[in-house]
């Protein structure tokens, strides 16, 4: 096996590191090698290193103006950058080379959200899914899209493609989370007011009513917590320790709505 198609195989496990020591062993005997300058300028976008991400990914198309995942390399760099307009003409680039190539789309609907382009973003979004069902990241972020524009139906349906098709540790949490808001604040929220209604009737079920959507925003928050999604986190778990504060007052004598 090649060094080439051994670098191959380490990516795709995600063995970012180990691919890149194969494509360096393979520029060392080829140092012309474009598709070992666009397997590097892949791994390095995957672990962040972004200026050797460029690099490579421009190496690659000086070598072979032919090759198409550079292109998407560096559209992505552009984007993390903030360089929209150097980003559209890269995502322009792509699509002349082959009008059905998803990740260009995927691009193209984060420059427009980027840009505050809602519709923009959706329609780019949707072909990218149009043309890899599969594309989970595509779905990911179109329910992101949806979700802002407050189509929580949409927005929950699009989640779940995502984590069907890439259940995986990174993206549970943070799908999951999102399924929790998108689709649950509001009942939460609800059941909490009806807990105080409850509370105030003397109602058997006024406990309950309170804890049970304290505790969902606890959990709301350990999920975040575990996706790194600190501010989000820290605003499910204080909404938690509101609900139950508001129930502890009215415990200690103070009452909730004024007699």
């Amino acid at each position: 096996m090649t060094n080439t198609l051994k670098a191959n195989e380490y990516y795709k496990k995600g063995q970012f590191y180990k691919a890149i020591e194969m494509h360096e062993k393979t520029l060392k005997a080829n140092p012309d090698d474009a598709l070992a300058y666009q397997g590097l300028a892949q791994c390095f976008l995957q672990i962040k290193r972004f200026d050797q991400a460029y690099y490579a990914g421009k190496k690659a198309l000086e070598l072979d103006q032919e090759l198409k995942i550079p292109l998407i390399v560096l559209g992505a760099v552009y984007l993390k950058k903030n360089q929209l307009n150097d980003a559209e003409m890269i995502v322009e680039k792509a699509l002349s080379l082959d009008p059905d190539l998803e990740e260009a789309y995927f691009l193209l609907g984060t420059l427009y959200l980027m840009r505050g382009q809602i519709q923009g973003s959706i329609s780019a979004f949707r072909k990218a899914v149009e043309l890899n069902p599969q594309y989970w990241k595509a779905h990911y972020n179109l329910g992101l899209v949806y979700n802002k524009q407050a189509s929580y139906a949409e927005a929950l349906n699009e989640f779940s493609l995502a984590f069907k098709i890439s259940p995986s540790i990174k993206t549970g949490p943070v799908m999951l989370a999102e399924h929790l808001y998108v689709h649950s604040i509001w009942y939460i929220i609800g059941m909490a007011a009806l807990g105080f209604i409850a509370i105030e009737i003397n109602s058997i079920f006024a406990l309950p009513l309170v804890i049970v959507p304290a505790a969902l925003f606890f959990i709301v928050g350990y999920v975040f917590l575990q996706a790194k999604n600190y501010i989000n986190s820290v605003g499910s778990v204080l909404i938690g320790i509101l609900i139950i504060a508001l129930y502890l007052l009215y415990l200690y004598g103070i009452p909730l709505i004024a007699p």
